[in-house]
């Protein structure tokens, strides 16, 4: 194994947390979001000779795990069950949060999970993991353009389906 490669495997080791987090987000169910990130993680360092050292890693990575997760959901079609997004998983790293807080939580991801699997894909590598509309349009081998306009219309959506969310009456503390 050269150095290069031994970095490069560093690199990618790295980013693990970060895909698990867009996988989860991605899949909405933490142990199919494991198994896509550990099929990721074979392909890229089975094909870690394809990467031109160009550009960072990360964008790499995530461009390999979105190809990953297309390819399993057209292997997969009738396995398009998904429940919600940490509805039934709790992390043990993370400290319980107050209820309100913990209910909005809730709402947002219900709400991103009513999004078209474009539209959250985009809004997840922009808003959440921080990828500039170039780098998304990398990962996801579609125009700039084409980002642009699925990240407007997801957020169209995502506001519509907010401004309906603070119409229904709020939880309040009780002592």
């Amino acid at each position: 194994m050269t150095t290069q490669d031994s970095d490069l495997e560093w690199a990618i080791t790295l980013e693990i947390p970060h895909l698990r987090r867009y996988a989860r987000s991605l899949t909405r169910d933490a142990d199919v979001a494991d198994d896509l990130v550990q099929s990721a993680l074979e392909t890229a360092l089975r094909k870690r000779r394809s990467w031109k050292r160009t550009g960072s890693v990360r964008s790499w990575m995530f461009s390999v795990l979105h190809r990953t997760f297309l390819d399993q959901q057209r292997a997969a079609r009738r396995r398009r069950h998904w429940t919600g997004l940490f509805q039934s998983e709790r992390h043990d790293d993370v400290e319980a949060s107050p209820q309100e807080a913990w209910v909005e939580r809730a709402s947002i991801l219900e709400a991103l999970g009513r999004l078209p699997d474009d539209q959250r894909a985009v809004i997840l590598l922009v808003a959440v993991e921080g990828f500039g509309y170039d780098d998304v349009a990398r990962i996801l081998n579609v125009p700039v353009g084409t980002v642009r306009s699925r990240l407007s219309r997801g957020r169209e959506a995502l506001s519509r389906q907010w401004d309906d969310h603070e119409e229904r009456p709020r939880l309040r503390s009780v002592k």
